[in-house]
């Protein structure tokens, strides 16, 4: 029983000695409870404030945004004109490229006939093609002409124009252009891309028998356009207007002159129109067809007319194309009408396939021209020539070719020409 009432004693005399220290742990829980519910409270005030100082500063952007545009459209009114305006918009991307072609050739030629002929030489060319671009819309291309001609460096302006791109489907073009007829002229002549050396007949100078100019001052519009939903079904179009047609002489097959400033008071104008029928998706080749005009006034009421047919087709490594050139210029009276016509037939082959090296690089090309017109100087009536050729490409633009042509001038005895030139593009 005694032992009993030691135990109680004990514990009792603890309890009041621990009593003090567990009262005061739990005010310590309490006080920091309280601190945390304090702290969470500052948190979501500060929260709510960061919020408050966000969407302030999102208004204070859009406001500025806001004043910039109509400080941007009050300056916009205040410029002189719509194309200054339209001019600032648009500038500020402009580019410069120089590019071209050069050669250099070897030609022999010997010819008898109403004048003995007899050539040997070397000959040169350098023809740089300067493109600038202003803008999307606003393009210049001009293309200089430096070739070797007897103890001259003879310069000449083969084009120079400004093109503007008024929609995806016609662009408009000023100044000196080639003349849009037929394929040649436009995309052929060019010596690295003209798989011959020498042209054919209907497109020689025209103080050699040619029919046309190369290049006409004035304007033209042009452009392409699809046909229907298949890739590669389209037409394209020219249509231009320049300075009256000029002749050498009132004789019957006297060549055109350049006509840089119009010296009769009418205009030449024409143009072409060519279709590409071929889908690619069908996989038989391309094919090109076209028709061309060019018509004026050359001497006070006289009417010039010159019309033509084109045609180009490609299959793997076989190409063939042909023109057809009619020409028709009324005369003075008294004078017999100007009639003439020419046309050519070139074809040409790859021999990419030939498992031989050099040769699988090579490509055989056979041309038939001729021409129908009247007695003109040195120039026979009816000629007609023959060419073979065979071209090495180095690279994609760089060629050399090597010539023979065989003429057969009626009513002259035939002659002879051996030609090679190096040719390339840049």
């Amino acid at each position: 029983m005694n032992r009993q009432k030691w135990v109680f004693g004990g514990v009792f005399l603890l309890s009041m000695l621990f009593s003090p220290l567990v009262l005061h742990g739990q005010e310590d829980i309490r006080a920091l409870r309280e601190e945390i519910r304090k702290m969470r409270e500052d948190s979501e005030k500060q929260r709510q404030q960061m919020r408050a100082l966000e969407e302030k500063l999102q208004r204070m952007e859009d406001q500025s945004a806001k004043k910039e545009k109509e400080l941007e459209e009050k300056v916009a009114k205040q410029t002189s004109s719509w194309v200054d305006r339209y001019l600032k918009t648009q500038t500020g991307d402009t580019r410069y490229s120089l590019t071209g072609y050069a050669f250099g050739d070897y030609r022999w030629r010997s010819r008898h006939g109403n004048q003995n002929e007899r050539i040997n030489t070397f000959g040169a060319g350098f023809n740089p093609i300067f493109l600038y671009r202003l803008n999307d819309w606003i393009f210049f291309e001009g293309e200089l002409e430096l070739e070797l001609e007897g103890t001259e460096t003879e310069v000449a302006l083969e084009y120079a124009q400004a093109n503007v791109f008024l929609n995806d489907y016609m662009t408009l073009g000023v100044g000196k252009y080639l003349t849009p007829f037929g394929e040649f002229i436009e995309r052929i002549h060019p010596a690295w891309i003209h798989k011959l050396i020498t042209r054919p007949l209907p497109y020689r100078s025209t103080g050699a028998g040619g029919f046309l100019r190369f290049s006409e001052v004035g304007a033209q519009l042009r452009g392409a356009i699809p046909l229907g939903k298949l890739p590669g079904v389209e037409t394209e179009y020219a249509v231009f207007v320049g300075n009256g047609p000029r002749f050498e002489s009132e004789e019957r097959g006297a060549p055109l002159e350049n006509n840089f400033e119009d010296n009769n008071f009418g205009k030449v104008f024409g143009g072409r129109i060519g279709l590409r029928p071929l889908p690619f998706e069908w996989g038989w080749g391309r094919l090109k067809v076209g028709a061309s005009t060019y018509n004026g006034k050359w001497n006070g009421d006289e009417w010039l007319n010159v019309w033509g047919l084109d045609a180009a087709y490609q299959k793997d490594l076989f190409e063939l194309r042909g023109e057809y050139l009619g020409f028709h210029r009324e005369m003075p009276a008294g004078v017999n009408t100007d009639r003439r016509g020419g046309w050519y037939l070139q074809g040409s082959y790859k021999l990419s396939e030939v498992p031989i090296r050099v040769i699988d690089r090579s490509e055989v090309i056979l041309r038939f021209s001729a021409l129908h017109q009247p007695r003109h100087g040195e120039i026979a009536p009816k000629p007609r020539q023959f060419t073979i050729g065979w071209d090495f490409w180095l690279t994609p633009s760089v060629v050399w070719k090597i010539e023979y042509d065989r003429d057969f001038p009626r009513g002259d005895k035939s002659g002879n020409q051996f030609l090679t030139q190096f040719a390339l593009g840049f």
